[in-house]
């Protein structure tokens, strides 16, 4: 018999790649803030995480994704209470409902931005110090999370730069937009933020490995991201190569910022090291 699993964000980027690596493999009830226009073969469930939803959720689950998140994320002035109750409200609600419902394993999708800003390479020992209101919602939701590690096996993803085709509104995406348009690209000292990007293929299998594995111990924290540390310079340099265009850069007195993590302790626990390339990922976004 198959077993079940909950998806929440089933619509999004992220979650869109992970439910059809699942398809065939368990039996899916899909969360979506809309109700997708064509038919995914899987329990589609419609509602909004900053309500109620106890009543269309399954009485019974084994497995919970929960990868939602509010989408005001960068208006946190005009929509905070939004932020506070898909991000933390709402993952508080569905750690109650998993608790009943007699789930055996709840992963929960958090942020890098978790961490204390710096540009050391962040590891899952770094300091945790939200500089946000999106930031200390994930955070608080992360405690919430781990306070539930004795009832169910519990694990939290801290996800940094993940990139790929037909993602809106995100810095590769944007940068692909602004390169098309000969829009300026503002640097920061010559070379803008530095991170370890991932691509959304291999952001997807590591949370269906991490779905099926036994390896690790419930409370457990890991980043995901890639293993090459890179600038927005370059991967605008990458980008202008595939596209054959000329940058319209700007170059800017401000310090550059930093967002690069350590992959290390999710790729051994399972045994993945086969990521996409910088380069190659970023020929897939122009071109897949």
């Amino acid at each position: 018999m198959k077993k079940t699993i909950l998806i929440t964000g089933a619509g999004g980027f992220i979650g869109s790649h992970v439910l059809e690596l699942l398809k065939g493999d368990y039996e899916i009830f899909a969360l979506f803030h809309n109700a997708p226009s064509e038919s995914l073969g899987v329990n589609v469930l419609v509602g909004n995480l900053a309500k109620d939803i106890s009543h269309i959720l399954p009485r019974k689950i084994d497995l919970v994704l929960h990868l939602a998140q509010s989408n005001f994320y960068r208006d946190p002035v005009n929509n905070g209470q939004d932020i506070f109750d898909i991000n933390t409200i709402s993952t508080f609600n569905l750690l109650n409902w998993a608790k009943k419902a007699g789930a055996q394993k709840f992963i929960y999708s958090s942020t890098a931005n978790v961490y204390e800003p710096t540009s050391e390479i962040l590891t899952e020992r770094s300091l945790v110090k939200p500089m946000s209101l999106y930031a200390a919602s994930k955070a608080s939701a992360e405690m919430l999370a781990g306070q539930f590690s004795r009832d169910f096996h519990v694990s939290i993803l801290r996800v940094f730069t993940v990139y790929g085709p037909m993602q809106k509104n995100m810095l590769v995406a944007q940068m692909i937009e602004r390169l098309q348009n000969n829009d300026e690209i503002s640097l920061a000292g010559g070379k803008g933020i530095f991170l370890t990007p991932l691509y959304i293929s291999d952001a997807a299998q590591l949370m269906v490995h991490l779905l099926d594995s036994s390896e690790c111990r419930s409370g457990d924290v890991f980043n995901l991201s890639g293993l090459e540390q890179t600038s927005l310079a370059e991967i605008v340099s990458i980008l202008a190569q595939i596209l054959e265009v000329k940058p319209n850069l700007v170059i800017t007195d401000g310090t550059p910022g930093s967002l690069m993590g350590c992959s290390r302790k999710i790729l051994e626990l399972l045994n993945y090291s086969n990521l996409t390339s910088l380069q190659a990922g970023l020929e897939l976004s122009v071109h897949g």
